[in-house]
């Protein structure tokens, strides 16, 4: 069976200033992510973990967690583009924000 999105939305997806209010609380969160992934590997190249003789960064599960925190980031930068550009060309048509596109904004 098909998801099909509530037909009644609560207020949460109500106002024409939602888009915006949204769009100013992504960017830091990225902002956010991109600097814990680069502590992250500046910790990676140097720690040895406790009774350990090899750096993290020369163990394939911590490289392989990275990877996935890089491609998880750079899906939600990707995300982030795409939709408010779907919106902004909605907005500069005058078409109303539906509601599939406000829970794409929220994901």
């Amino acid at each position: 069976m098909p998801w099909k999105p509530l037909e009644k939305p609560g207020t949460a997806y109500q106002g024409p200033l939602y888009w915006p209010a949204i769009a100013a609380l992504v960017p830091p969160a990225l902002g956010i992510t991109r600097a814990a992934i680069d502590e992250a590997i500046a910790l990676i190249a140097t720690k040895v973990p406790a009774f350990g003789s090899k750096t993290f960064k020369r163990q394939t599960l911590v490289q392989s967690q990275l990877a996935r925190a890089e491609a998880k980031l750079g899906a939600a930068r990707g995300h982030l583009y795409r939709v408010f550009e779907e919106s902004w060309q909605g907005a500069v048509a005058a078409r109303p924000i539906t509601l599939a596109l406000k829970a794409k904004m929220r994901l």
